[in-house]
């Protein structure tokens, strides 16, 4: 009886151990499927994150392009109202002289 006793403690020991062993396989299926993905999620992250700083440097490129020609266009527009108002008071002038003359 004490035999009998045993060996089920023996056999419902084994069946624990084998379920234990079943369930720590199958944990580190899931953590290497886990890790796995992880690095797949990482490189995809890098990817995007070197795409954005790729973009970023453009765009910070493109708005200094527009700032130094915004910057040209207001230079050209300063000259050419200067050009105006020089032109201006020289037909006030040559007005003037022709009214003496008339």
């Amino acid at each position: 009886k004490e035999l009998d006793s045993t060996k089920n403690e023996l056999q419902n020991a084994l069946s624990a151990q084998a379920s234990l062993e079943k369930t720590q396989k199958e944990q580190q299926e899931v953590y290497a499927k886990l890790q796995n993905e992880n690095e797949t999620i990482q490189l995809e992250n890098d990817d995007l994150r070197s795409k954005h700083d790729a973009l970023l440097d453009t765009n910070n490129k493109e708005i200094q392009a527009s700032k130094e020609k915004t910057t040209r266009l207001e230079l050209e527009l300063k000259q050419k109202e200067e050009e105006v108002v020089e032109k201006k008071t020289k037909i006030d002038s040559v007005e003037k002289e022709l009214k003496a003359k008339l």
